[in-house]
């Protein structure tokens, strides 16, 4: 993923500082995915993923919730759906590329990120 350190996400230092970096959720599973309409914020999507730096053995839970969604167009959601590529533009324009299921884009006016849950990873 493109460096963030000029856009505008909240939340991004406190992910930043779980991971040392900014990752482009290669792998990661998509834990929970909500779409919400509003008269007055317009559209919001909410995306919650399971992320794991096999070298950092560091699991996270992370939710990207990404507001005044426009132009948007996500194919081939399935009951399970990982993620290749997560990559944000200048101007706020959303890509996912797949690895297994949902892939797609959108542009937005803002992006919130929160680390849900982190914790040591442990293969099974």
């Amino acid at each position: 993923m493109r460096n963030t350190d000029q856009l505008s996400i909240k939340g991004r230092d406190k992910l930043i500082s779980e991971l040392g970096y900014w990752p482009d959720f290669c792998d990661a599973k998509v834990f929970e995915l909500i779409f919400r309409k509003d008269a007055e914020a317009g559209l919001e999507l909410s995306l919650t993923l399971q992320y794991i730096d096999m070298e950092l053995n560091h699991e996270l839970l992370v939710k990207i919730v990404f507001h005044g969604v426009s132009n948007m167009r996500f194919d081939e959601l399935m009951i399970d759906n990982v993620i290749d590529k997560l990559s944000i533009s200048d101007s706020l324009v959303v890509e996912i590329e797949a690895a297994i299921g949902l892939f797609g884009h959108c542009k937005c006016k803002t992006i919130d990120v929160d680390v849900i849950a982190s914790k040591p990873f442990k293969p099974a």
